[in-house]
């Protein structure tokens, strides 16, 4: 059904929908929005506040090799994930932390394309927060070193802890 337009000219008519159809289309674009702010460094590590959808999700630390970037972050439902650069791959997926002090850790990761990533249990969490010096990742066959600077896993995830809690407004 045609929308009753004014007595216009036929170009501000074309104009006038044009215009309509431009602004059913914006709030569709606004709801995939991605933002990254750097909010401070803690070692090796950028850390990062990640917007997602007009909101604040997580904040993470992000380490950098010739591997390329390793996140580790916490998110609003506190929650710990680990994300790589991807891999191709077909099959099942394991991330493994290796060499921490308390051993090797494997954790069943998922893959978008863009990052493999895993969550990371409490236990797992306690053996990485006594990390120093670099932490060593294993995705699939690919083995990858990220030196942590001056910093301690536990800085640095102190750090990324504190900005989740100043995102939520708690500090």
């Amino acid at each position: 059904m045609p929308i009753p337009l004014p007595n216009a000219r036929p170009w501000r008519r074309r104009l006038l929908v044009i215009a309509a159809c431009g602004l059913a289309v914006l709030p569709g674009t606004a709801i995939a929005q991605y933002r990254e702010v750097r909010q401070g460094q803690k070692g090796a590590a950028q850390i990062l506040r990640i917007d997602e959808n007009g909101r604040f999700n997580r904040c993470a630390a992000h380490i950098t090799s010739s591997a390329g970037p390793l996140r580790i972050s916490w998110n609003r439902d506190h929650v710990y994930n680990i994300s790589a650069p991807p891999l191709p791959v077909s099959g099942s997926l394991l991330l493994r932390l290796l060499d921490t002090p308390a051993g090797t850790f494997s954790f069943d990761a998922t893959t978008n394309g863009q990052r493999v990533s895993a969550r990371i249990d409490t236990q797992s969490m306690e053996a990485v927060l006594r990390i120093r010096g670099r932490i060593k990742l294993q995705v699939g066959s690919r083995n990858s070193d990220y030196v942590l600077g001056n910093a301690s896993m536990q800085d640095i995830i102190v750090e990324v802890e504190n900005g989740t809690h100043r995102a939520m407004g708690y500090g």
